[in-house]
């Protein structure tokens, strides 16, 4: 997965809250879980070949298939749940922070009389 991006809220909502938070820890070990279980899986089905360098091959193209497969799990799955994998650039393009709200003018007090 990208270096530098981090799981974030479609709705551009802050994961400052316990509900927030809590919200995301349980994608992100719903996800995890679903992706490693798939990785292994398609791991699982690559051949292994015959003789030391077809092992060490196999060996190879094993890994990459967990970690290809096992990421695009984790990115759907996390996609499901209402989190993108952004940077902070693409965040904050997508989630502008809205400006400060401009001081209104005061109300003038009714004059005693």
């Amino acid at each position: 997965m990208d270096e530098g991006a981090m799981w974030r809220r479609v709705d551009c909502r802050e994961e400052g809250t316990a509900e927030t938070s809590q919200e995301s820890n349980l994608a992100l070990t719903i996800c995890k879980t679903r992706a490693e279980a798939a990785g292994e899986a398609a791991a699982a089905s690559v051949p292994s070949g015959r003789g030391t360098a077809d092992a060490i091959a196999a060996g190879i193209q094993m890994g990459q298939t967990r970690v290809k497969v096992g990421d695009n799990i984790m990115i759907s799955c996390m996609a499901e749940r209402g989190y993108l994998l952004r940077t902070n650039a693409e965040h904050e393009a997508a989630c502008p922070t809205p400006p400060p709200p401009t001081p209104s003018a005061k109300p003038k007090r009714a004059s005693a009389q």
